[in-house]
Order: structure tokens, then sequence, then C-alpha cells
């Protein structure tokens, strides 16, 4: 991690990583001070994590919980609140995630 001057504050701790996922930091700060992402699901958990401490360190669990999950909101969130709020509505669905049922192969055993 390298360092960068700043005039007014001194020292600064910058990282690249922090930086590539800035708009997805962003929103988890928003979101979580707004009282939401507060379940115990996978993207509730990362989003509170990278309000507190920022994507350095991302395990590649989280970075997969981070594009499925999380991605498919953040273009919308900065950019069509209303579309945001449709969808995130959708993916807080029970079952949104859960794979989907195949039956078809019930009868194979």
């Amino acid at each position: 991690m390298g360092k960068v001057i700043h005039a007014t504050f001194g020292e600064v701790d910058y990282s690249e990583t922090d930086d590539f996922y800035a708009s997805f930091i962003g929103m988890a700060v928003e979101m979580v001070d707004a009282g939401r992402f507060e379940e115990n699901r996978p993207e509730d958990r990362l989003a509170r994590r990278l309000a507190k401490r920022g994507a350095t360190g991302l395990s590649d669990r989280e970075i997969d919980i981070l594009n499925e999950r999380l991605s498919p909101l953040v273009e919308l969130y900065w950019h069509d609140r209303a579309a945001f709020e449709v969808e995130f509505a959708r993916r807080r669905a029970p079952g949104f995630y859960d794979p989907p049922k195949d039956d078809s192969q019930g009868e194979l055993f």
C-alpha cells in the first residue's frame, strides 16, 4: 500500500483496491447509514464490511458476492434511484438467490 501526501491532512493511506471499488464502497456506506443491509445475508455482511473497512483484503468469496449480488445494483444506485429501489426489493424477496428447482431429473434414479 502506498502513501499519498495530502497538503492539509498529512500522510494518507492510498489503496488501489479501494479506488477501484469506490462506487461499491460509496453505495455501501450510504445504504448502511440509511439502515439497510441489516439482515444476515452474505451481501449485507459484505456491505457492512465495505462501509467499515473498504475493499482492501477482500477474499475470493467476498469478490464473488460483490460481483453477483452488489454489482447489479451499483449502476442503478448512482444513476436511477427509482429503478434501484425496484431491483433492490426484487433481490430481497425470499428465495431470489435459491437455485432453480429442476424436478425433471428426479425420476432418473
